[in-house]
This record gives structure tokens, sequence and C-alpha cells, in this order.
């Protein structure tokens, strides 16, 4: 017995010493070469027991596998194996203060530093110990055979990198922003960057402002730490429990402790982890306008380096602010503009026969129209519509309205009630219409049926008068408005125009005279929706009211001369009786010519500003002529050179 203990005695002696004389790799570190010793030393301690006569002994006989290293405020199924190992009770899977005491006690007991942070050198320990195991009734030793010529050792295989990292404030969130009752608000951006070496980061650690602060759960209802993608790493309610998410200290101090986040910052890059704070939904008494400030304590963040190599950050502290404020519901308003691209003066021609012949045939319009593009802005807070109110006219004709429509986004809301002049669009909240705070949406107003459209004009036009919703607390909002529509002009026949044109001058020898030449085309187009017979006369002497303008000011009237008028195919159109006859279903060019000569040099171009015509059917025209007047701020040629 005496002998075999001799020989367990000399095996370990010499690892211990073959361990003590063999080369150290340049990677290895202080901590792996202890923990390599830690492991070697226990296995010495556990066959020096069996010889003895028994076991070592350890906690409990439970086995784990440890990947990770283990601190306070981790939770996982590692944790509650630990705590079954060294007996604490209860066995919650959360590292708490309990825990560890217990790991500082079994690492004094195992001749670690006493720290109560089980990592690698500690989870080289516990393998070790796990390792042993009680053994049988020794048999007698067999005569040693001769031993083997050694073979050559293997060269070591590349070391692992040794990263370093950089932590610090990120440029946004911007300080001292507001944090409204209820809101959700970017409070604190953290910067890392890798040099020489991958890097894991593994926790972060925040501290709340020690004085003259509320606690955090009074302030804040939740918090997430989001990567620059918006993805989570990190999200908890806040709450008073300790460690659910903060901690304190005997001093007063709350503190956040992000843990098992495991954010990887490749070699020479730099990574951006952003804290999310939700505000509670009312603030208490002298919580609001209070600066509350965030701190990144000195080595308030550990990083892991690919050698396993702890890394703590950052050199000095740097911290963030947010001011908490009241809700700015109470104030919510909407403001209503004229969108840019409103739907513009135009004519509209009916599409459905109702009665009576030729000019003095009866039309109604069942086409879906649109007459005004709003756009609808909440300020202070989230707006949801509730009702839209506006109003009707007709200031010629006598066309008669009947069905009107109100979308938000392409889709049609509420429930339309016309009386007298006044529509009223209601039911809209089931519609769950919202506009977000600083946000817009644009609304469209239209009509669906028109009675009474005839040969002669009748326009319409609406305008919103009132927009009522309410805020984000369920009170009222409404605005009173005035926004109105450009005009529609409805017939039974209409045409539509178009216009392009060209202005070249020149000069004389001494750049006394500038004479300048147009040349242009008006295009009158009758749709194909116009009812059979259906034609527009256009007068072959004056129908276009043109107008000559000079660069730095003045105006002359264009004598423009028609030099021919053309159909789709290309005939040419003669004029009988002084008129050309345009019918529906096609489209006719006037091509047009003006030359005008002006004292010095000048740039000059050419603007429409009228076109006359008269609607009728099958030869027969109305007693008025129509003079459109709305294309004047359109039909324009640039300058001339």
């Amino acid at each position: 017995m005496n002998t075999l203990k001799n020989k367990v005695l000399s095996v370990s002696l010499l690892t211990v010493l073959s361990l003590t004389v063999m080369p150290v790799a340049s990677a290895q570190t202080v901590d792996q070469l202890q923990a390599q010793i830690a492991a070697l030393m226990a296995q010495i301690q556990a066959l020096q027991a069996q010889i003895a006569g028994g076991p070592a002994s350890t906690p409990s006989t439970t086995s784990c596998t440890f990947t990770r290293d283990l601190t306070v405020g981790m939770r996982g199924d590692d944790v509650k194996c630990l705590q079954g190992y060294l007996q604490v009770s209860p066995q919650s899977g959360y590292f708490g203060p309990l825990t560890k005491a217990a790991v500082q006690k079994w690492q004094s007991e195992n001749g670690l530093p006493s720290t109560g942070y089980f990592g690698p050198m500690s989870r080289a320990k516990y393998s070790a110990l796990v390792a042993v195991v009680t053994p049988t009734q020794p048999t007698q030793p067999t005569q040693p055979t001769q031993p083997t010529q050694p073979t050559q050792p293997t060269q070591p295989s590349a070391p692992s990198s040794e990263g370093n990292l950089t932590v610090e404030r990120n440029t946004t969130p911007a300080d001292n922003e507001p944090l409204r009752e209820g809101e959700t608000r970017d409070v604190l951006g953290i910067r890392f960057r890798a040099t020489q070496g991958d890097v894991v980061v593994q926790r972060i650690r925040i501290n709340w402002p020690l004085t003259g602060s509320e606690a955090p759960h009074r302030v804040l209802s939740r918090l997430a730490l989001v990567d620059e993608n918006g993805n989570t790493l990190w999200s908890s309610d806040v709450t008073s429990q300790e460690g659910m998410p903060f901690y304190r200290e005997t001093n007063g101090q709350y503190y956040l402790l992000i843990t098992g986040v495991n954010i990887s910052v490749p070699k020479d890059q730099a990574k951006v982890a952003i804290l999310k704070a939700t505000a509670v939904s009312t603030y208490p008494s002298g919580v609001s306008n209070v600066t509350y400030t965030l701190t990144v304590p000195a080595q308030g963040v550990r990083g892991v380096t690919g050698a396993n190599v702890n890394l703590f950050e950052p050199s000095g502290a740097f911290s963030n602010s947010f001011v908490p404020q009241a809700t700015l519901a109470g104030s919510a308003s909407i403001s209503v503009t004229r969108a840019s691209d409103t739907p513009q003066e135009r004519n509209v021609v009916a599409n459905e026969f109702v009665s009576g012949t030729g000019t003095a045939a009866v039309y109604r319009l069942t086409t879906n129209t649109p007459l005004l593009k709003v756009r609808l802005t909440a300020q202070n807070d989230n707006v949801r519509l509730r009702e839209v109110q506006f109003t009707f006219a007709t200031t010629t004709g006598n066309v008669q309205p009947t069905n009107f429509y109100f979308e938000v986004g392409g889709r049609r809301v509420g429930t339309v009630n016309v009386s007298g002049n006044t529509v009223t669009v209601s039911n809209i909240f089931s519609d769950n219409v919202v506009i977000n705070r600083d946000q817009s949406v644009d609304a469209v107003i239209g009509v669906s049926n028109v009675n009474n459209v005839t040969y002669t004009e009748g326009d319409l036009k609406v305008t919103l008068t009132q927009v009522k919703g309410e805020n984000s607390l369920g009170g009222n909002v409404s605005v009173s408005a005035s926004v109105q529509s450009l005009p529609a002009h409805l017939y039974v026949v209409a045409p539509n125009l178009s216009f392009t044109g060209n202005v070249s001058a020149s000069r004389d020898q001494g750049n006394s005279t500038t004479s300048a030449t147009f040349s242009g085309k008006l295009t009158v187009a009758l749709p194909s929706n116009v009812p059979a017979g259906g034609q527009v006369r256009i007068s072959s002497s004056t129908p276009f009211a043109m107008q000559w303008e000079v660069s730095g000011g003045g105006t002359a009237t264009a004598t423009v001369a028609i030099d021919s008028v053309k159909d789709s195919a290309n005939n040419v159109v003669s004029q009988t009786n002084g008129y050309y006859v345009l019918n529906a279903g096609d489209t006719y060019t006037f091509e047009l010519s003006s030359n005008y000569s002006v004292t010095g040099v000048k740039q000059l171009r050419v603007r429409v500003n009228s076109v006359t015509w008269t609607p009728g059917n099958g030869g027969t025209f109305v007693s008025s002529p129509v003079t459109t007047t709305f294309i004047s701020k359109d039909f324009v040629t640039n300058y001339s050179n």
C-alpha cells in the first residue's frame, strides 16, 4: 500500500514539476495557467484521499455543464445547477446574493480567490473535482511493462487573439431629450470598438442618479437594449423588486446590470447598443422637468477576448440625460391645409343620360370624382379621427350633388350624411384612422353622384369646415377650418385642352430691336364618353386670347394666326360659316403662330389666357359660348433666347 502511495505521489509531483518547467506559450494567460494548476492539484488531492481510504469531499454529487462565466444578475439552468451543486436554497436559477456567498465560500475552501465570480478558474476547479470517481477496492498491481519511447511533441496550435475594447458614448441619442408620460424614447447610446482581435461584450452596468431623483420604477415602466438595426438584445419591465432589473447598493445607489447580451464586436469594427426607456403613464409629483442622468461607470462594461481574457471598460465614466415631461395630450390639435396635389380646376363630363333631347338633354354624373385633397397633421399628440364636416356650393347652373365620399390613404371611411349643403362624415372612429404625433395623412373629399347636369355650365366646389377626433387620453380634439377646393365645371359636352409652344428671337445689328416669333399647338380633345352627337365649335377668327410677355415687365396682346386644324387622323379640318366644328371622341390640333417686336434686347414668351368654345349636339349649339380661363396659369411657353 505504501508503495502504491509513493508511486502516486511521485507521478503527481512529476506532473506538477513538468508543468512548472515546461515552456509557456506566449498566448497563455496567467489565469489559464492558474486554472490548469488548480485542476492538477485537485486531482492530486483526490488521489491522496483515495489512498487514505475515502473520496475527496464535495458539496454534492451534482454534475453540471458550464459554457459561460456566471455572476450576479444572471439567470439560467446552469445557474440552477450551480445552486444545486453548492446546495443553495431556493434553487431559483437566479444568481443573487445567496449564490454569490456560496460561491465565495466554495472558492475559499478550494484554494481559489474568494470573489464570488464563477469564472475560468472556478470552472476548471469544478471540472477537476467532479471528475474524481469514488474507487472500488484496489487490486494488486501487475508488474509494469517496459516503457515505450516517447513521441516527439507536436507544435502548439496558434494562440487565440487577445483583442482590445474601447467603450464610449454614442453620438445619438442627444443629451437632455424630453421623455413624456407613456412615451418610449432612446435615452443612452453605447459604442463598442474592438482592435487587435474580436471581443464579445457580455455585461453592461448603468447607474441611476444617486441623489435628487425618484426610484427607477416610479419613472420608467420598461427598458430595452437594442442594436443599431433595432433588434432587441435585452428587455425587462421595471419593478421595485431587487434585480428586476435594478439593484441597489448599501449607499442607496440604484444600478442596472445587463448580462448575457453577447454583443460580438469583430476586429477593427464598431457596434452600437441603444437603451430605450418607456415612461410610466403618469409621473409622480416632482418628477417632471427634473434631469435624470444615466451613467456607464469606469469599468462598467465587461468584454471577453478570443483568448478568454476579461476586459473592463471604459477607463472613465460617461453619461447621457433625459428630462421627464408631462404628456402634451391635453394640448393636442390638428392642422388642416390644402395638399399641393389637390385636384385642379377642370372640366368634368357627365356620363349617364336621364331625359330630354338635343341640347335640352339632362344627364347625371355617377363616376367617382375627387374634388379636394387635404393634409391633416396631428400636433403634440396622436389623434384618432371621429368626424369631418364640409359644405358644397354651386355658383353657376343648377347641378345637384347627392352622394359624397371621404377617403384616407385610399380607403373610404365613415358614414356620409347630406343635409342641405352641409355634409357630415361620422363614425370614422370605428375605422381606426390614427394620425401619429407630428405626422400627417392625406384625405380626399369626392363626389359620386351629381344630378341635373346639362349642356350649359354647372360648377361645384367643396369647403372643409371642421375636423373632430380624440387624443391618446380619450380627450376631445376639434378644429375649425376653411379649406376650399378648386371648381369642377360640369357639362354634358366639354373639351380637354392642352398646349405646347416655343418662342425664338433675333436682334438687329445694333441690338436696338428684338423680333420674336411664336409657333405652337393647342390641342382640343372631346372625351369618348361624350354622348353621341356631342359637338364643340370654335370660332375661326379670335377663339384664343393670348399675350406676349416681356422679361423685366410688360405685356402685349398677341395677334394669333390659325395656320391649320387637323383631326387625330391628320386630316385637315376646314371652318364652316366662321367655325370649326369638332365631334365627340376625336382630338383636334390647332397650329398657331404670331410675331412681335420690342425695343432693346429682351426675352419674350407667350401665354394663353383663355379659350372660347360652344357646346352642342347634332349641329345645334347653345346660345351662350363658354370661355375657359383656368388654363392661363399653365398654358405658357418658356422665355426666348
